[in-house]
């Protein structure tokens, strides 16, 4: 009977409470960064639209990375204020944009083309495409060997 009872209460705290995954509302460093990638504010205060990100077409099939710090957008290190940085570019070590000779240093960068997001390029049909990578030629991931993991 008592088994019974203790599944019950772990039963009701689990739809109450939840997997205890964050929510997305505010991170553990009780820092201003939430879940959605789109919305978190960096360690300079600013968020992606004042790194002149606006959101454009839906690109919710592919990663994007941050120029900031070099994760990939809703990474728990992303921007984050404690996260170690590379001593050669800056970036956050071992982040997927770190040592990769990326340019940009602002904004969001689309896996899916290589451009900075927003850009008149990105994600567009007819971009000449580079014949070693597949993403767009010339464009600020093109030939870095950035890998891009969703999920």
């Amino acid at each position: 009977m008592r088994k019974w009872m203790y599944l019950m209460v772990a039963f009701a705290a689990l739809v109450t409470w939840g997997c205890g995954g964050d929510s997305g509302s505010e991170s553990d460093s009780g820092g201003d960064e939430t879940a959605d990638a789109g919305t978190h504010t960096h360690a300079d205060g600013t968020t992606h639209a004042d790194h002149g990100d606006e959101e454009t077409a839906d690109h919710s099939d592919h990663v994007h990375f941050c120029a900031a710090c070099g994760e990939a957008e809703g990474d728990d290190n992303c921007c984050k204020d404690d996260a170690m940085k590379c001593d050669k570019c800056n970036l956050n070590a071992g982040s997927p944009l770190c040592c990769k000779g990326v340019e940009v240093k602002d904004g969001k960068l689309c896996s899916a083309c290589g451009e900075k997001e927003g850009d008149d390029k990105c994600c567009k049909d007819g971009v000449e495409k580079c014949e070693k990578c597949n993403l767009n030629a010339g464009s600020p991931l093109c030939c870095k060997g950035v890998e891009a993991k969703k999920g």
